[in-house]
C-alpha cells in the first residue's frame, strides 16, 4: 500500500488579510489537518517594508519545511525576512533578517549570518539553532 503524504501550502485568504497562514492538506480528503497562522507569531507591520499593506502585511512567498529540524521556513516578501517556526508547536524560533525596525520582544530571535551558515562538510547548519 502507498502512503499518500500530505499537501503544505500557504493559504490565500484568512479573514481581512492574505499570505499569512500555511496549511497542511490530506490529499485525499482535501481536509486541513494542521495550520500556522503567523499572526500568531508576528503583530501585522513588524519589520515592514514598503509594499506592506494593512491586508498584505506579510506576503509569503515561498516554504519550506526542514525533515532534520521538523521546524518550517517562509519568506516573508513584506517583512524582507525568513521567520522558521516550531512544526509541532508553531513557535517562532528564529528570524533572518535585518533586525532595525523590529520591536524589542523578537530581538532574541535574531542572530548573527555565521549561525545560519552551512559547511560544505555539513558540520553546521540551521539545525544547531
Amino acid at each position: 500500500m502507498t502512503h499518500v503524504l500530505p499537501i503544505l501550502g500557504l493559504y490565500p485568504d484568512y479573514g481581512n488579510t492574505v499570505e499569512d497562514m500555511c496549511v497542511l492538506v490530506d490529499r485525499e480528503t482535501g481536509a486541513v489537518i494542521k495550520s500556522w497562522d503567523f499572526k500568531s507569531v508576528l503583530t501585522p507591520g513588524e519589520g515592514a517594508s514598503g509594499l506592506s499593506a494593512e491586508e498584505d502585511w506579510l506576503h509569503c512567498n515561498a516554504l519550506w519545511y526542514d525533515e532534520k529540524t521538523h521546524s518550517l521556513t517562509f519568506s516573508g516578501r513584506h517583512a524582507d525576512a525568513l521567520i522558521n517556526l516550531d512544526f509541532d508547536t508553531g513557535a517562532l524560533r528564529w528570524i533572518l533578517a535585518d533586525p532595525a525596525g523590529w520591536p524589542e520582544d523578537k530581538q532574541k530571535y535574531f542572530s548573527s549570518l555565521q549561525t545560519f551558515m552551512i559547511f560544505r562538510d555539513n558540520t553546521r547548519s540551521t539545525s544547531a539553532l
